[in-house]
């Protein structure tokens, strides 16, 4: 139960989508490290676990050639413990065997321009299994091994997976509270009563990392207005758009963090390394310094389309090839389709001459900063916190 600290400052930006938006607990740990200087750090980064991925990976053609990360968020109930007071909620390997992602995401670097973009793919997409005759959810194809999951990617959405990493719940519960905590504001007396959430009062509330897991994971978030509890209906739509935001704030506070105490690097490190699991091809070292080269730089943050339906009495997801076709020819590497339309500006490059993503609406741009935006479908679903508001 969690009760209210204080209201939120209004900000006089609007929190645009494009400040530092995170992609998981490895981006925020390695974008802290390489702040304060990752050459004392470089022996705990190479003790890590590596995660098996086989043959499945994709090797660039050149160094200087985009790269796409594979990030992983697992919901694996392995090593739960019993006595933690959140075990009710995530349970243990019984009740919930085996492995799921409960959390996929890609993260386009481009080498060239430093520009850097985040791709949300929902867990519920229904899709060809890469290897198998059958369809399911993109996430069921992670049980069957890392190397099925990034086949599935890369077959179904034509995007080329060049690293694999994998953060499980204890790796993002443990790195919150070295960090902490992390605020959020609430409007409205909020619960899930699936994952544990539940927040008493309205205001600025900072979550620990049990809290803030129940949070993140939330599929049935709920407000209570006018004395009832109205479910955000958006599911895992509204559930990206919390994390996206979310991740953005501990990114913020990481690095805050270590430029005001960069011994505390370490202990942030320590914390989530126990649970993050790259490829055994990633240079962890290369990719903190190539991350916090990015500083406050503006990273992009996109969701992919899709609709909802039904498969026999299953609720799923199904692409939105249409909306997404621009998105996939980014992330992919291919420049999107020349405009039907010639009132309709051409794609804008970055300065390495790579093609983004239109601009909503087609309007033309001279900033390719403002091309880089999300488009319509990527703005925000369900519900958010207030983007303007501020628990400083």
């Amino acid at each position: 139960m969690y009760s209210r600290s204080s209201r939120p400052a209004r900000s006089r930006s609007t929190l645009p989508r494009r400040i530092v938006a995170g992609v998981g607990v490895f981006t925020v740990t390695t974008l802290a490290v390489g702040t304060a200087g990752v050459a004392h750090l470089a022996a705990t980064l190479n003790t890590v676990q590596r995660a098996e991925t086989g043959t499945a990976l994709t090797k660039k053609e050149t160094p200087e050639a985009i790269e796409n990360y594979l990030l992983v968020g697992s919901d694996t109930r392995q090593g739960s413990d019993p006595n933690a007071a959140d075990f009710g909620a995530i349970g243990n390997e019984g009740a919930a065997p085996g492995r799921r992602s409960d959390t996929i995401m890609i993260l386009r670097f481009d080498p060239k321009s430093g520009n850097a973009a985040i791709l949300s793919i929902p867990r519920d997409l229904w899709v060809p299994i890469a290897g198998t005759t059958e369809s399911n959810r993109i996430n069921s194809a992670y049980t069957k091994g890392n190397d099925v999951l990034i086949n599935t990617v890369e077959q179904n959405l034509g995007i080329p997976i060049n690293h694999f990493i994998d953060v499980d719940f204890y790796g993002f519960k443990d790195l919150v509270d070295a960090l902490g905590g992390v605020t959020v504001y609430f409007d409205l007396p909020t619960r899930d009563k699936n994952t544990g959430l539940r927040v008493t009062q309205p205001g600025c509330v900072t979550l620990n990392g049990i809290d803030a897991l129940a949070y993140v994971r939330s599929r049935h978030f709920s407000q209570e207005i006018n004395g009832k509890w109205k479910e955000d209906q958006s599911s895992d739509f509204g559930r990206i758009s919390r994390q996206q935001d979310f991740i953005r704030r501990a990114a913020t506070k990481a690095f805050a963090s270590a430029k005001s105490n960069p011994l505390a690097v370490s202990s942030l490190v320590k914390a989530a390394l126990k649970s993050v699991h790259p490829d055994a091809s990633l240079n962890l070292t290369a990719l903190a310094d190539r991350l916090a080269a990015l500083g406050t730089s503006q990273i992009a943050t996109f969701t992919l389309p899709a609709y909802p339906d039904h498969v026999g009495d299953a609720a799923i997801l199904r692409l939105d090839q249409e909306k997404a076709t621009a998105l996939l020819s980014f992330f992919g590497g291919q420049p999107p389709a020349p405009a039907e339309s010639t009132t309709v500006a051409p794609p804008s490059t970055n300065a390495s001459g790579s093609a983004l993503p239109p601009a909503p609406g087609g309007t033309p741009t001279t900033n390719p900063l403002d091309a880089f935006a999300p488009p319509p479908t990527s703005a925000p679903i369900g519900t958010v916190p207030d983007q303007t508001a501020s628990c400083g």
